[in-house]
């Protein structure tokens, strides 16, 4: 996520004016545009080896994999709902960006030509909530079910009937998120009676962390709290509401970073 949740997005939040500049400026749009083309196609070839890998083990394993293949796309409330309960993360682009913004300058031709930065940001948020909620929210999270039974089967579990997967993610994984977290996903991540789904909720969400390395130290922070918000968003309210709410968020970061330009442009920085 930007502290954008995208792989492809311009780093609003990399502590940096020049990751800024990239974002909204005409000088950096080529490499921008080209960088957003090889992670679209990077985010397809990717979902279709996973919803090929997810078809194969649940044809032959449907014990394995404990959702239907559309179950997760089920709606529960309505678009006012979803909006509610993405607030928090709303809220959160706002004090972020606007803090690191506020303590930045941009460069001179960012804040010229910020529309066109600007509505490329629209674009790519939302693609991101699209792309990146059906990739790891829904076919990397499924696909990572099979992943965790057969490790969890050849390390230990085939002799002690409890693994080291089951091991890790009842007495350190599950635990640690589920307080870092705030206590908000123990249902999911720190369950004892279904500890499967927790590891792959933490797995389709490292994943997802770090495809935002690029962001640096701040920005696989964010993206892991983001990914695991985004999780709740889905089990609550289906697999929609998490892309409206991811979309949104980072449409948020773009107008936050859009008026910094503005400001600036006015002051005299253009």
């Amino acid at each position: 996520m930007k502290l954008s949740l995208q792989l492809s997005r311009p780093n609003f939040h990399q502590p940096t004016n020049s990751s800024l500049a990239k974002t909204l400026s005409s000088d950096g749009e080529p490499d921008e545009k080209t960088s957003f083309l090889v992670n679209a196609i990077a985010l397809v070839v990717w979902a279709l080896f996973s919803l090929g890998y997810y078809t194969f083990v649940k044809a032959n394993w449907p014990w394995v994999v404990p959702y239907g293949f559309l179950d997760l796309w089920e709606q529960r409330g309505v678009w006012t709902d979803w909006l509610k309960a993405g607030i928090p993360m709303f809220v959160w682009a706002v004090i972020l960006n606007g803090v690191i913004l506020f303590n930045t300058t941009n460069k001179p031709e960012q804040n010229r030509h910020a529309e066109k930065g600007f509505l490329f940001g629209l674009v790519k948020s939302i693609w991101a909530g699209v792309s990146e909620e059906i990739l790891f929210r829904w076919l990397i999270f499924m696909g990572a079910f099979a992943a965790l039974a057969l490790s969890n089967y050849l390390f230990f579990g085939a002799l002690f009937h409890f693994g080291v997967a089951e091991w890790f993610q009842l007495n350190v994984g599950g635990p640690l998120n589920d307080f870092c977290s705030g206590g908000y996903m123990h249902k999911y991540i720190n369950n004892p009676d279904n500890w499967m789904l927790g590891a792959a909720i933490l797995s389709a969400n490292a994943k997802f962390r770090d495809g935002h390395k690029y962001q640096g130290t701040l920005g696989l922070v964010n993206s892991w709290f983001a990914g695991l918000f985004l999780f709740y968003i889905m089990f609550n309210y289906g697999l929609l509401a998490a892309i409206l709410v991811h979309a949104l968020y980072d449409i948020i970061c773009y107008t936050v970073g859009y008026l910094d330009c503005i400001i600036e442009r006015a002051g005299g920085n253009a």
